[in-house]
Parts: structure tokens; sequence; C-alpha cells
């Protein structure tokens, strides 16, 4: 039995602010890229695992909640860290149990929670 990856991918922009953090202590924003990546084992009669369009839409569906927002309205301190376990819980309600997701805060910096670790 081999193991494959499925990813997809959203985005949405919001602001935030981390009290007490030195640079990010001010309100601000960012355009933030989500990659959320499931895992499933699979043999050669295996047949489609996940249906990568409806995982797409139900990721559209949990972000449009974060988009234009304000995070520290829904999430008590917007760390990626804690973007990331939001995220985690959303889809968890919504019956998608995931392997890990990243959240860019940037082009050149990201955190990925591996679920359950």
């Amino acid at each position: 039995m081999s193991n494959a990856i499925y990813r997809v991918e959203g985005s949405f922009s919001a602001s935030h602010c981390l009290p007490d953090h030195s640079r990010c202590g001010s309100l601000h924003g960012h355009n933030y890229i989500v990659e959320i990546f499931l895992k499933s084992e699979i043999s050669e009669s295996s047949h489609l695992q996940v249906d990568l369009s409806a995982l797409k839409h139900t990721l559209r569906e949990v972000l449009e909640d974060y988009d234009h927002t304000h995070l520290n309205d829904k999430i008590p301190y917007p760390s990626c860290e804690n973007i990331a376990l939001s995220i985690i819980s959303e889809l968890k309600i919504r019956g998608i149990t995931v392997h890990s997701v990243r959240v860019w805060e940037t082009p050149l910096q990201w955190v990925e929670i591996i679920a359950g670790e």
C-alpha cells in the first residue's frame, strides 16, 4: 500500500494585531494563502479517494468567514499557528480531517500545523 498526499489552496485577506509583539503589535493586514493537505492510503485497485473540487469548495466556504475581517474578533491571538488551528477545527466541523494546514503570511514565510500532533 502507498500513501497519496492531496493538496488544495485558497486565500483570504484580513487584518490583525498580535498584542505584546514588537513588530506585529500594531494593526496591519496580510493576503494569506492557505494550503490544506489530506493523506490517504492507495493501491492500484483504488478508485477516487478525494474529490479535490469538493474539497476546494469547502475550503473556500471556510475562508469566506475570514476574508476581509479583523482576525482578532474571531481568534483571540491570531498568529499563523492559531489561524491554522482554527481552520483545522472549521474543516473538522464540516467532516474533513486534514493531514496538515499551511498558512502563508507572506511569500517568504509560512507555518504548517500537522493535525493531531
